[in-house]
């Protein structure tokens, strides 16, 4: 009789346990690794002022908030990416155990990261600009995005015959 207790008094132990811990908690943790790269590689990342790390690469971001990224790599224009939260549907494995609900909901693990795989194509500064240089000659710089621009523009005009 003794026995069956202690074996009682474990399985009532290890339900507790169970139940007052949160399930995402447990499955999930309360950080999620995101993978960063950038084309070219070599981006720095910066979240809230500070470099966290250089593409490509793998960082661990708390899961209850979202994080707004910014990749900055010289000669090119930084782009901005924001990992949002979002509900973790794992979080509804806690079934009808509201402490459950609520430590996955306070420290976080009720939530996922969207995207989970950011991969951002950096694009060229801007290199529209006048320069003038020795003799008077000027030299202007134009970006091939803007050069197409242009092409496309001109083949759209109408042209109108010369005298």
């Amino acid at each position: 009789m003794r026995l069956r207790f202690n074996a009682f008094g474990l399985l009532a132990v290890l339900l507790i346990a169970t139940v007052a811990s949160g399930c995402a908690s447990i499955i999930n943790g309360t950080r999620q690794i995101i993978t960063l790269s950038s084309t070219p590689e070599g981006a720095e990342i910066f979240e809230n002022g500070y470099s966290i790390g250089t593409t490509p690469t793998q960082l661990r971001f708390k899961r209850g908030e979202d994080h707004l990224l910014t990749f900055r790599l010289e000669g090119y224009e930084d782009v901005r990416v924001t990992l949002e939260k979002e509900l973790d549907p794992i979080v509804f494995l806690n079934l009808t155990s509201i402490l459950g609900y609520a430590i996955d909901f306070s420290n976080g693990a009720a939530y996922k990261l969207d995207p989970s795989i950011v991969d951002v194509m950096m694009r060229e500064e801007s290199m529209s600009s006048v320069q003038a240089s020795d003799g008077g000659i000027h030299i202007v710089f134009f970006t091939t995005e803007q050069v197409a621009h242009a092409m496309e523009t001109l083949a759209d005009t109408p042209s109108e015959p010369r005298p």
